[in-house]
């Protein structure tokens, strides 16, 4: 709590909103406010936090994948708005699947396996996005 100049205790509040992205429901996204308190993040459903520090430190994680330390500085009294995004968006996700369909499926059809290895480079460039870029795969992003 902040002590303001008329002796009333201020306390600062964000709000945490998860985007309905497809990988992220597969995902257990927690917020973890100053490395010591963790709050779950739901599906579509917005988690209000009350700072008591000023500034303050945010980060979004599922266990595996981190966003780089959001540090806050807050200061007014309004709920400030974060919302956490996916970097494969769901139209990725579906540009994926349908160079991945189209070549699978000419390969199938007219029997040239180069199309059938070619059709598993949107998995692997899915797989490898997923696995190498750690702090870049869920971003924390400010709503004005």
């Amino acid at each position: 709590m902040f002590e303001r100049e008329d002796n009333r205790s201020v306390t600062f509040r964000i709000v945490v909103v998860r985007k309905n992205h497809f990988l992220f429901s597969f995902l257990r996204l927690r917020v973890i406010v100053n490395a010591k308190d963790i709050y779950p993040l739901a599906d579509a459903k917005p988690v209000m936090i009350s700072l008591d520090t000023n500034p303050s430190s945010i980060v979004v994680t599922d266990g595996y994948h981190f966003t780089k330390p959001y540090n806050i500085l807050l200061q007014d009294n309004q709920p400030h708005l974060f919302q956490v995004v996916c970097a494969v968006t769901d139209r990725h996700m579906l540009i994926l699947f349908v160079l991945f369909s189209l070549s699978y499926f000419s390969g199938l059809f007219t029997g040239f396996l180069l199309f059938k290895v070619f059709s598993f480079l949107p998995l692997l460039y899915l797989v490898g996005f997923y696995y190498l870029n750690r702090s870049e795969f869920i971003r924390l992003v400010p709503v004005m």
